[in-house]
């Protein structure tokens, strides 16, 4: 059967569908006659009964209405018992106006028609009794009053009984009717549940068919990829009867298991062959190769020129190797030789170390102590620099005594000055005063001549401080170029024990250098020592790797290499 999984499922789902909208145009089918007899029970039945209900409630107001207007003997309440009654009856009226459009049976029909002779000439009498009652006049009221009694109720009576016969006649109408629609929805309901189980049976043997055609040859399908996958390239795919997508995969799958048998068989034989030594091998259907396979036959290819690469370079290795085990012999020989000189040569050098260390740890010992002594005398001459601090400073203070002494004799001359003046004004007023200014004008001589006096010894106290202070100032000048030559001489002093202090400490460096140095001597006299050691195992070594080299070139010479 040449048809695809597609169609077959399109098919069904159609055949379902259609099964579908068949169930369903049956179920709106009923749906709308059943909606449609209620809407018509309803209307003819339902509604016409509400409005004939309504009817006779009118038409009994109407009555009482009358009966109170004829009875009541007050005017205002009279008035309103006329309108109740007017508005009762057009209200009746209306009902029955509407009753007429239900009747849509004969004997409805029939009933109705009697309501309506029942109802001719009523009125007329009924608005004629009113009319009495409404007129005031005990007489006409008692007549109307009777009128209701005799001629009225009769009638009322009448009209009362054609009403009931059409409402019970619309009653049994609508029992029948309601029986009818139960009947109906009870057939609709089967109806629909039986078209519901037909397609239910229906759309399960399809879908099961269907279902079945798929599952039965994909189920075998994946039992044969289960063994497929694991490593089952040998047995058979199963046939499909159907032409169709499975067919498509199982054809897809065999050509896949081939292809892969194809190029595990192609690998099995590479990798055999690589395995007994024969690398000069190659695919012989490189062509199967494609996808990702691509990549395992490149990477197989890689691996093959890889091996085959490292094969030669250990061949060329092992050749250079044997050669240079006979160097390396020759040359640890030498290099045995060499170590034994320079032992002698190292043993010589260590000797001459020791003796300049111990001269340089001598000089550092000498440099030490004279940096030592240059620290004493740098510490002396601080203290005379100290001297002459104080003494610089004696003489700036006996300078600035001078100066206010000198001060003073300024101000004893001035003061001289000042009394050798008043004594000639003395001497001039006692002059003035004649004889009685005689003994005043004596001792102002004797004041003028104390104060000459006294201007001249200040004079010559003050030439006398003034050559001091030219001293002092020399002195103090000498003193100052003393100090500063002694600070030049303590700084010089001090610069000579730094240097020296700092030319002992890179003595004693020197002497820590030259042990070190003297201890890498000895460790240089091992190392020779051990190098001539290891020279001559290397040489035995050079020798046992010269025949290896040789058992590797046997080894690489039983494989097929490619050239």
């Amino acid at each position: 059967m040449k048809e695809s999984i597609n169609k077959r499922l399109k098919k069904g789902f159609n055949v379902i569908t259609l099964l579908g909208m068949i169930a369903l145009f049956i179920c709106d089918s009923a749906l709308f006659i059943f909606s449609s007899k209620y809407e018509s029970a309803m209307k003819n039945y339902g509604f016409s009964q509400g409005d004939i209900g309504m009817a006779f409630v009118s038409f009994s107001e109407t009555r009482s209405a009358l009966r109170g207007a004829v009875a009541y003997s007050s005017k205002n309440q009279k008035n309103a018992q006329k309108e109740l009654y007017d508005s009762k009856k057009e209200e009746f009226n209306r009902y029955l106006e509407d009753i007429k459009k239900y009747m849509v049976t004969d004997e409805s029909m029939n009933a109705y028609n009697d309501i309506l002779t029942a109802l001719e000439g009523y009125w007329d009498i009924s608005d004629s009794v009113l009319s009495d009652g409404m007129s005031g006049s005990y007489s006409l009221s008692q007549q109307a009053q009777e009128r209701d009694i005799k001629e009225i109720e009769p009638l009322y009576n009448n009209v009362y009984s054609a009403i009931n016969r059409l409402m019970d006649i619309n009653v049994d109408k609508g029992e029948k009717l309601e029986k009818i629609l139960a009947i109906i929805k009870y057939v609709l309901c089967a109806g629909v549940l039986v078209v519901i189980v037909i397609s239910s049976i229906i759309s399960k043997k399809i879908s099961n068919k269907v279902s079945k055609s798929v599952e039965e040859p994909v189920n075998a399908l994946v039992d044969r990829f289960k063994t497929f996958a694991r490593g089952d390239l040998d047995s058979e795919f199963p046939t499909n009867s159907h032409d169709d997508e499975i067919s498509l995969m199982t054809e897809e799958a065999k050509s896949m298991a081939a292809t892969l048998n194809l190029i595990i068989t192609d690998l099995s034989e590479i990798m055999s062959e690589m395995a007994k030594g024969n690398f000069n091998v190659d695919t012989e259907n490189g062509e199967k190769y494609v996808g990702k396979f691509v990549e395992l036959r490149d990477s197989v290819r890689m691996m093959n020129d890889k091996v085959n690469d490292t094969l030669h370079s250990v061949e060329e290795a092992s050749k250079s190797v044997t050669a240079g085990s006979e160097n390396l012999a020759q040359s640890a020989q030498e290099l045995a030789e060499g170590a034994t000189e320079q032992a002698g040569a190292v043993e010589e050098l260590q000797a001459t170390i020791t003796t300049i260390s111990e001269n340089v740890a001598e000089t550092a010992k000498a440099l030490m102590d004279s940096s030592n002594k240059a620290q004493e005398y740098a510490e002396k001459a601080d203290e005379s620099k100290a001297s002459m601090k104080s003494l610089m400073d004696a003489m700036e203070r006996i300078s600035e005594t001078s100066l206010k002494i000198s001060s003073i004799i300024a101000d004893i001359e001035n003061i001289a000055s000042q009394t050798n003046l008043l004594s000639l004004n003395a001497a001039i007023e006692a002059a003035r005063a004649g004889e009685a200014g005689k003994g005043f004008a004596v001792v102002a001589e004797q004041i003028r001549v104390l104060a000459d006096q006294s201007a001249q010894s200040a004079v010559d106290t003050k030439a006398l401080i003034e050559g001091a202070l030219n001293e002092i100032e020399e002195g103090n000048n000498a003193v100052k170029s003393a100090a500063d030559s002694m600070g030049i001489i303590v700084d010089g002093i001090n610069e000579i024990a730094v240097v020296t202090k700092e030319i002992s400490e890179t003595s004693n460096t020197q002497v820590a250098t030259m042990k070190e140095a003297e201890a890498g001597i000895d460790q240089i006299s091992e190392v020779v020592q051990s190098n001539s050691a290891a020279s001559e195992e290397c040489s035995a070594t050079s020798e046992e790797l010269s025949a290896q080299a040789e058992q590797m070139n046997q080894l690489v010479d039983s494989f097929v290499l490619k050239r």
